[in-house]
């Protein structure tokens, strides 16, 4: 019985820690959240994500964080601090049916992967692709930064 509870308390709290700066939404879609104690002139824009350039292998990951391509840049200034809420994070699946053919399924959302239909993070994210996705995320924004102050 002790067991049990543990198991319960363990998953309960996996469920409700975001997990690497995700959170998940009332209509349990993902998001990743960065705050900044300084502000950033930098608008709201479709952020490109590219998993090769961070240096995450196809092999540590999913497929759908294999091929995620794009989400949503969210900037937001508050008391001399910048928030980066990212949003509708999508990947581009690609379906292999055979040697000649080849689908790809445009605008595949990762929440439908991440999260559970309760509301709780999938046990997978939580161990192997949460940290890999925040870093994809994490080295755009910081990008996204990088050329803003580049001149």
């Amino acid at each position: 019985m002790k067991l049990f509870y543990v198991f319960l308390f363990s998953a309960f709290f996996n469920s409700l820690l975001a997990q690497g700066g995700f959170g998940i939404t009332s209509n349990n879609n993902l998001y990743w959240e960065m705050i900044l104690d300084t502000v950033v002139n930098l608008e709201s824009q479709e952020l490109q994500l590219n998993p090769k350039s961070s240096g995450v292998k196809s092999s540590q990951v999913g497929i759908y964080i294999r091929d995620v391509k794009r989400a949503n840049l969210n900037v937001q200034h508050k008391e001399g601090r910048t928030r980066f809420l990212v949003t509708e994070i999508n990947s581009n699946t690609q379906i292999n049916l055979s040697l000649l053919a080849s689908i790809e399924e445009p605008d595949y959302d990762v929440s439908v992967n991440a999260i559970k239909r309760d509301g709780t993070y999938a046990g997978f994210f939580v161990k192997r692709d949460s940290v890999h996705l925040s870093k994809i995320i994490r080295d755009a924004v910081i990008a996204k930064i990088t050329l803003l102050s580049d001149w």
